[in-house]
Order: structure tokens, then sequence, then C-alpha cells
């Protein structure tokens, strides 16, 4: 029930702060895409696996999101949950145009993830070891 709780934290944060900004259910801005691009450029291979079953599992939860009121409401709104699907799915594209770019795969490996963080921003040192991000590869 934890990671459900995290789940709609995270959402309800979201819906927030794109009520405050206006976006509402807007396109993901280049902005942000050029960052998402920055970081994975930047990231190891093993940061990119963590980021690739990070992405699958926020795209789950978001699709989860669509067949329950409760969370749809929590999320914001159908509207803004599919900016929200948008914007995973952008950054998904992204990934697989860098995992192509280095001549590797996508795979997902059955470690676990931190719900809120990125391959990038990821500090529990037991979830670095299992991923094999070691602490210098941490831009």
């Amino acid at each position: 029930m934890s990671y459900l709780r995290d789940i709609m934290q995270k959402l309800g944060a979201g819906a927030e702060a794109a009520v405050q900004e206006g976006r509402g259910g807007a396109a993901w801005p280049a902005l942000q895409a050029a960052e998402y691009q920055r970081r994975l450029n930047t990231c190891s291979e093993p940061m990119l696996h963590y980021e690739w079953a990070w992405l699958e599992q926020h795209l789950q939860d978001l699709e989860h999101c669509a067949g329950n009121d409760a969370m749809l409401k929590v999320a914001g709104g159908q509207r803004h949950l599919d900016g929200l699907l948008a914007e995973a799915r952008a950054c998904q594209q992204h990934l697989r145009d860098q995992f192509a770019a280095r001549g590797l795969s996508p795979r997902r490996l059955p470690h676990s993830l931190a719900a809120a963080e990125h391959a990038w921003e990821l500090s529990h040192p037991g979830l670095r070891a299992q991923w094999g991000i070691d602490a210098v590869s941490k831009p």
C-alpha cells in the first residue's frame, strides 16, 4: 500500500504543479525534453537500464490511473493524465533513441525501483549497487 500512496502523492503533486503553471495537459515543453535528453547523455549503461525499468513502471502506473476514478481525480483529471502519458511516452522515445545511439537494447532487469527517482536521482546505496550504478557514475 505504501507504493500506491507514493504514486498517488506523486500524481497529486504533478497535478498541483500543472494547475499552478497553467499547463493542464499541454504538450511537453521542448526545454524539458532537452533536459531529459541531456540527462540521458550522461547516464552509464546500468543507469539507462534502470531508467527504462523506471519509465515502464511509471507508464503502467499512469495507465492504471485511467481506469480508476479516484486516482484519476488525484492525478488532476483526464486532460492532465493525458499530458503525463504523452510526456512519459516522449521520454520513452528519447530513451529508445539513446539505446540505439549506443548500440544497446533496453531490457528489464528484475531489480527494485525507487518510485520517485530517475536513474540520475537514485540515492539509495542498496538500489544503486543492485543496478550496478557506482557512486562515480551519478552526474
